[in-house]
């Protein structure tokens, strides 16, 4: 029977061992991914008196009412009436 030296890095053994589990990973079946549902984006603004509105940012969210949730705290928005005066309007897709 042949010694193995101790500087090689894996006997006979162990390089079958990992063939094999490689082999068994391989034959996973493929699951594709979910698609993702796309995100609406939505301009913020704040109405101010004399003029039109102040453009606060660009927010993603799926609808209007947690577009306004995520503006509020990505901007960091904590007066009460001017959450309460915030709105939104969707930005067009190109």
């Amino acid at each position: 029977m042949k010694e193995y030296d101790a500087k090689a890095p894996h006997r006979a053994e162990d390089q079958h061992r990992c063939i094999r589990i490689s082999f068994v990973v391989d034959q996973r079946p493929w699951r594709p991914s979910l698609p993702k549902k796309p995100t609406t984006q939505w301009e913020v603004y704040r109405p101010i008196k004399g003029s039109l509105s102040a453009f606060i940012g660009v927010v993603e969210a799926p609808d209007e009412a947690s577009a306004l949730k995520t503006a509020i705290e990505e901007f960091g928005i904590i007066n009460h009436e001017y959450q309460k005066q915030l709105f939104v309007r969707r930005v067009p897709r190109r």
